[in-house]
């Protein structure tokens, strides 16, 4: 909600509504001071009443009564103060304490100023600089200002939901008609691949053929002139030997 009235008229709306608290909840004290219930009405409770909230004491009964239902106080954990940092009252360990020293009352000093039933005068005063508070941020209209980013200005309405639909689907298609030619693409180098290495494979066998065959034709030619190198010497000591 955002006021839209002066600052001055806010502060005197301010003013009024806390001095109205401030009187509701002196009355409250006051008639706590008055009205005693019987129930507090207890040895426990005779230096504090009328000094310490009802709600506080209403507490300490409670806790008396947990741990003490029987009259006899039952093993007990360490003390952690956890009670006295949290909601500012004494905890068992302290009630235990006092009926174990026959003095069996509470004090008043054994409770956080916040349960005192005292004038609000003698409260000590609080730092104001504690009682500010961050100011609400409130987010303005249109572009924020320093803002990298700028959309273009255009007359066209927004997609509807149908047409949204119908881009999205367009663009899944085309996702996959690119994955689809990816894919093709992959196969065909695949099988460009494997062509070539069939090739280079059959060139080298043609390549071993033919070095085959030379082989074969280089020794039938070594044969046959070793063959008539043989005829020649067997004619030469055929002559040596008529003459």
């Amino acid at each position: 909600m955002v006021s839209t009235n002066d600052v001055v008229t806010v502060v005197n709306a301010l003013i009024h509504t806390l001095k109205d608290q401030h009187a509701a909840r002196k009355a409250v004290f006051e008639r706590a001071k008055v009205n005693l219930p019987i129930k507090l009405l207890i040895p426990l409770f005779r230096d504090v009443v009328g000094k310490v909230a009802p709600q506080a004491l209403h507490r300490m009964l409670d806790i008396r009564d947990k741990h003490l239902s029987t009259g006899v106080a039952t093993a007990l954990p360490p003390c952690t103060n956890t009670m006295k940092d949290s909601m500012g009252l004494p905890c068992i360990h302290v009630i235990v304490t006092y009926l174990c020293a026959n003095v069996g009352f509470l004090q008043v000093t054994d409770f956080h100023l916040q349960w005192h039933l005292q004038p609000i005068a003698t409260l000590p005063s609080l730092d104001p600089r504690l009682q500010l508070r961050e100011p609400n941020v409130i987010q303005p209209r249109g572009r924020p200002i320093g803002a990298t980013t700028c959309r273009a200005r255009t007359t066209r309405c927004e997609p509807s939901r149908f047409e949204n639909e119908e881009a999205s689907s367009q663009h899944i298609h085309v996702n996959r008609c690119r994955e689809l030619r990816e894919h093709a693409s992959r196969q065909l180098m695949g099988w460009t691949v494997h062509r070539e290495v069939m090739r280079v494979v059959a060139v080298s066998v043609e390549v071993v053929v033919v070095a085959v065959v030379v082989a074969v034709v280089v020794a039938e030619v070594i044969i046959q002139g070793l063959i008539l190198l043989w005829r020649g010497c067997l004619q030469n000591s055929n002559l040596e030997v008529q003459h």
